[in-house]
């Protein structure tokens, strides 16, 4: 549900690994398409699902709120396989 890279391990190939065996895990299990949320206000993450291959689907300026995180907009990312 939350992947983190511990940021002495960031922009070593870390994060497209784990993306790439989550696909592989996607389509082995036969999913047509891997969707994920991230925030307007994560520019690296953003920039990492771009460079990925996915692309935006949606987003919502209210999933947050009446939570410290109200003046975010949540992104909706995917990826079709």
């Amino acid at each position: 549900m939350d992947i983190r890279i511990d940021c002495t391990f960031r922009r070593q190939g870390v994060g497209r690994a784990l993306m790439d065996r989550a696909m592989g895990w996607a389509r082995q299990h036969a999913f047509p398409a891997v969707m994920l949320e991230t925030q307007d206000t994560n520019a690296p993450d953003c920039r990492f699902y771009h460079a990925y291959g996915f692309r935006i689907g949606g987003y919502d300026r209210y999933l947050y709120a009446g939570t410290p995180y109200a003046a975010d907009t949540a992104v909706f990312w995917y990826y079709f396989l």
